[in-house]
């Protein structure tokens, strides 16, 4: 059966996605360059991405048959909140809300459980969790290009969004085209990174970079990185703040993207205990991070 693209695309908006593309599930040139970023070991302590290669650069062995890739986003940029505490730690805008994983995964599943209805079809969905090049087939299927800052940047929402993915074995009327790639001759986010972490020729090196520091890696972060990466306490947003694109952002409206933690009150987090600091952050991406803090 071959299903309308365009009926998919409305059911993904009233569920509360931002952007909807759809693209074949065929493997695309970036499988070269994850094979490059991982030989050059530019991953650091991110082991996972060398897990189930197979996979990661064909969809086709993540569901049997595959033959598209719905891909989807939704908008999370908020604006500053007026008050902020005085010694504070700062987070990066996609984790102020509630634990984008949840939100996605939730919408996806019930995205396809609504196609099922309609279509005999076997899928998995996919938010960060599985092995898949999201970004790729995020920007094969229309949804933006991959920037110099290595971040997804779509026309009308820049680089603030988070990215899901159903890979169905259901095949659709229309396949989304690629845009163009819209940095041109900038360098701003290269310029503006602290650490050095974004070459010329658009690679990212997260053993530079103050988000891997603060989120991923497992070790103290080295003190040229540290002297650089002043009070941010989980991720970074500097290579998209400078971002032209990101200079007129879309408000996110979404009932459930809600500012719950844009700042980490530092004194206050050194008076929790272990339990405390999980009660406090439970249902928000800072959770993963709070044993290393």
């Amino acid at each position: 059966m071959v299903f309308k693209s365009d009926t998919v695309k409305q059911w993904a908006m009233e569920l509360g996605f931002s952007l909807v593309g759809i693209t074949p599930s065929v493997p695309g040139d970036d499988v070269d360059r994850l094979l490059a970023y991982l030989e050059e070991g530019r991953h650091g302590q991110m082991a996972y991405m060398e897990n189930y290669l197979a996979k990661r650069m064909d969809p086709r062995e993540l569901v049997e048959n595959a033959k598209s890739v719905i891909c989807l986003a939704v908008n999370y940029y908020q604006s500053d909140p007026v008050d902020k505490p005085v010694h504070c730690g700062q987070v990066a805008r996609y984790a102020w809300g509630r634990d984008y994983h949840k939100i996605l995964k939730k919408r996806l599943k019930q995205l396809a459980m609504k196609i099922s209805e309609k279509a005999e079809m076997k899928f998995r969905c996919f938010v960060d969790s599985g092995p898949i090049l999201e970004k790729s087939f995020a920007a094969r299927a229309g949804l933006g290009w991959i920037g110099k800052n290595n971040l997804l940047i779509n026309g009308k929402y820049g680089s603030w969004l988070v990215l899901g993915e159903i890979v169905t074995d259901l095949e659709f009327d229309v396949y989304d085209e690629p845009v163009n790639d819209g940095c041109c001759d900038c360098q701003k986010c290269i310029e503006a990174c602290p650490s050095q972490a974004l070459t010329p020729d658009r690679k990212l090196d997260a053993r530079r970079c103050i988000s891997y520091w603060t989120v991923e890696a497992n070790e103290e972060m080295p003190d040229d990185i540290k002297a650089v990466a002043g009070n941010r306490f989980f991720g970074c947003d500097i290579c998209q703040e400078v971002c032209p694109c990101n200079s007129a952002p879309v408000i996110c409206k979404d009932r459930e993207i809600k500012i719950c933690h844009a700042y980490v009150d530092l004194d206050e987090l050194a008076r929790l205990d272990n339990e405390q600091k999980k009660e406090k952050f439970a249902g928000s991406c800072l959770r993963r991070a709070l044993g290393k803090k």
